[in-house]
């Protein structure tokens, strides 16, 4: 993957809208610039209260914590078809969801 240098592209300012620390700014920006060639981008973070996730949501980027990644992993293993039933965790139903999207993308043929 090349290297993309997000100071001089406009995405930093944008993406200081879209935290409440300026310091998670280059996160976003960088999430926003791997939107141009991903369905959905996710930022696993400890720190998820500075993250306007509705506001990122809208752009189909995720905050998430490395433990939801962990949760939605282990029911897309176990192949749960009922997530609604087994967690409550917003962020991890979404990133469980992702997770399928992408497992049936790549069992459908190439037309």
């Amino acid at each position: 993957m090349k290297e993309v240098n997000i100071q001089n592209t406009g995405l930093l300012k944008r993406a200081e809208t879209l935290v409440s620390d300026p310091g998670d700014a280059p996160f976003v920006a960088t999430a926003i610039k791997l939107r141009e060639n991903f369905k959905h981008v996710i930022i696993l973070t400890w720190n998820t209260r500075d993250y306007k996730e509705d506001q990122l949501e809208k752009e189909d980027i995720y905050i998430g914590t490395p433990e939801d990644l962990m949760k939605a992993l282990k029911l897309h293993y176990e192949r749960h078809e009922n997530i609604e039933k087994i967690t409550t965790g917003k962020i991890t139903k979404k990133i469980y969801k992702i997770l399928m999207s992408v497992h049936k993308e790549k069992e459908q043929p190439n037309e």
